[in-house]
């Protein structure tokens, strides 16, 4: 019979106090460790008026202070960095966590997060229903991806 297992999502929100926002977060891990198997981190660069903490680094600070906890981002845009670059961050994050890092990828969503001159949004061609997908840009080329629902993605 498999366990229960119980997540734990940091508070992302850090309003420019560092002292209080780290303080929060460290009573909050004290607190779950031995009754949650994991923390996740959410991974964006603007919510509203939200001050918040790049996602990776966030992550990666975190899980050297808690070697208890398994840690994983919830989850990652695939459009705010480069696809090779993220790819040896993950391994290099899992290897000198001794494996506890949870590698959750996803195409981006928060349209306002796009809403700048460094991450235009468009949304993939047929990407809002049933049919397939194609986009192809100067960094990614998606083809016939079936059944996407809406998709940010970027495609210049």
């Amino acid at each position: 019979m498999n366990s229960i297992q119980f997540e734990f999502v940091v508070p992302a929100e850090c309003r420019n106090r560092r002292a209080s926002w780290m303080a929060d977060v460290s009573r909050a891990l004290d607190l779950v460790m031995g009754h949650f198997d994991s923390a996740w981190v959410v991974d964006h660069l603007q919510f509203g008026n939200m001050d918040v903490l790049e996602g990776f680094t966030t992550l990666t600070y975190l899980a050297a202070r808690y070697p208890q906890l398994r840690f994983g981002n919830a989850v990652l845009c695939q459009s705010f960095r480069n696809a090779a670059l993220l790819a040896k961050m993950g391994a290099t994050l899992q290897f000198l966590s001794g494996g506890r890092f949870i590698l959750g990828l996803g195409a981006g969503w928060h349209e306002e997060e796009y809403d700048t001159p460094l991450l235009p949004f468009r949304r993939a061609a047929g990407g809002c229903g049933g049919d397939p997908a194609t986009a192809v840009g100067g960094w990614f080329c998606l083809a016939d991806l079936p059944g996407l629902g809406c998709t940010g993605v970027r495609s210049n």
